[in-house]
Formats: C-alpha cells, sequence, structure tokens
C-alpha cells in the first residue's frame, strides 16, 4: 500500500508541474487511470485495499489520507484553472468530486473488465474539454491550432 500511494505521489507532482491546468488533469487522467501494466498493478492493491477499508478502522483511515492527498491535487489543479480562467466557474468542491467520481468509476470498470482502458482515457478527456473548460480556453487553443495530448 505505501509502495502504491509513493507512485500515486509521484504522478501527482509530475502532473502539478504541467503549466496548462487543462493538459495538468489530462495528463493526471493518464496517469491515475488502469492503462499500463503498472498501474494496472497499482488499482489492484488500492481495490483491495477499498474493500477492506469498511470492515478496518485502520484500513479506513489510511485510505482517507491517500484519497485526500489526490484530492487535493486536483483541487489546486482546478483552482488555478479557474484562476487562469481556463476552466468553467463551478465550485471547485464540485468539479473536483465530479472528476474524482469520474476516474474511480472508470477506473473500476476497466479494472472488472468492462471497459478498454483507452476507451475510459477518451471518456475521462470528453468529460475535461467538454464540461470542465471555460469558452476563453476553447476559443483561444481553437484559433491557435492548438493539438491535443
Amino acid at each position: 500500500m505505501h509502495h502504491c500511494s509513493q507512485l500515486a505521489a509521484q504522478s501527482q507532482a509530475r502532473s502539478l508541474a504541467i503549466t496548462d491546468p487543462v493538459q495538468a488533469l489530462r495528463s493526471l487522467t493518464r496517469t491515475q487511470l488502469p492503462t499500463t501494466e503498472r498501474t494496472r498493478l497499482e488499482w489492484a492493491t488500492w481495490v483491495q485495499f477499498w474493500s477492506a477499508a469498511p470492515a478496518f478502522p485502520d484500513a479506513q483511515e489510511v485510505n482517507a489520507t491517500a484519497y485526500q492527498r489526490w484530492l487535493d491535487t486536483v483541487t489546486t489543479l482546478i483552482q488555478t484553472g479557474q484562476d487562469q480562467h481556463v476552466l468553467v466557474d463551478t465550485p471547485v468542491d464540485a468539479l473536483r468530486d465530479v472528476f474524482a467520481a469520474l476516474i474511480d468509476g472508470l477506473g473500476i470498470r476497466v479494472m472488472t473488465g468492462g471497459l478498454d482502458a483507452d476507451r475510459a482515457v477518451t471518456l475521462a478527456d470528453q468529460l475535461i474539454l467538454g464540461h470542465m473548460v471555460s469558452e476563453t480556453y476553447h476559443h483561444h487553443h481553437t484559433t491557435t491550432g492548438y493539438s491535443s495530448l
């Protein structure tokens, strides 16, 4: 569990280093969803840990701490995006919770064989680009010949 938590923290730190908050969210999606052998193993560990958390208070506490770090990363990216006027003006906690639920749900579906990993990334991108980014961001990136990840 500690190893998975460290790996997640490293990928979150890489996303925080990206200056464009929209691209940072998209990058975070790619590193957090189970799209590679390494991330699938991390997800397998997390899924087992999540299933133990309701029955074991210690597991619940460790999970809450690790999950809060993930939520803090997402909150920072969203707040930065709103400060730069590239993400919609919706309460940060609402956007964060929808984004986190999306990643959790897509990840579980990939892990249980109900969804292809590439499709999960595409769906996450569609949510980010279709519902989280502002008109200012869309206008700027369509008029400057912007290319996606």
